[in-house]
């Protein structure tokens, strides 16, 4: 088994003094390890997808993972969608990335992003879905947006460089200041601060 993890848990110190308790001896300092020790335990009484809702009932925090259990490869999303993940296809099969600028640059084709809460198995050419959790509100790390992720992304289906264009809009009208130009710090801020200065133009 393999994962790969974008997020940060807030129990993963508690977890790890649980499973430690249970014997589980942990190599490195990583919420990730912990997430892996979970779900290692868990695929030893389950089938994957009810092993994987189990562990995410578990955790507390933002989490996007990509996990390979033998020849399957499951994408997973935390119930809130905190952190990005989406899909896509390229010659022979599928991908998946934290970001659509990755399957861009594989001359790949976007499908969509993953949802919050849900659980894509891809196996054998062909795909799954799993919705395991419905939440009622998402949370999404608007950090994404503002500073994380490249502008020509495309995140829950908005082009990043459109949203930062929008905060800029917005920010001007609801904190008007009085000046002669905006200037962005650091340089992603260059798409918000375009986005009032296009309202003067």
């Amino acid at each position: 088994m393999a994962l790969a993890h974008n997020g940060n848990l807030i129990n993963s110190d508690e977890l790890r003094t649980q499973l430690e308790a249970e014997g589980h001896i942990f190599v490195a300092n990583s919420d990730t390890e912990v997430i892996a020790h979970l779900l290692i335990k868990e695929l030893f009484k389950y089938e994957p997808v009810e092993a994987v809702r189990n562990v995410m009932k578990r955790l507390n925090g933002s989490y996007s993972l990509v996990i390979l259990i033998d020849d399957m490869l499951l994408a997973v999303r935390d119930p809130l969608g905190f952190k990005p993940l989406c899909f896509g296809t390229i010659e022979p099969g599928f991908v998946v990335a934290s970001e659509s600028v990755a399957i861009d640059t594989l001359n790949g084709e976007l499908v969509r992003d993953v949802r919050p809460g849900e659980l894509l198995i891809f196996k054998d050419g062909d795909f799954e879905s799993h919705q395991l959790f419905d939440e009622i509100y998402f949370a999404h790390c608007v950090f994404e947006y503002v500073y994380f992720a490249r502008p020509d992304s495309i995140i829950d289906g908005q082009l990043v460089y459109r949203v930062r264009e929008r905060i800029g809009e917005r920010l001007s009208k609801e904190h008007p200041v009085p000046g002669d130009m905006v200037s962005p710090v650091p340089d992603s801020g260059i798409t918000s601060a375009i986005g009032p200065q296009a309202d003067l133009c």
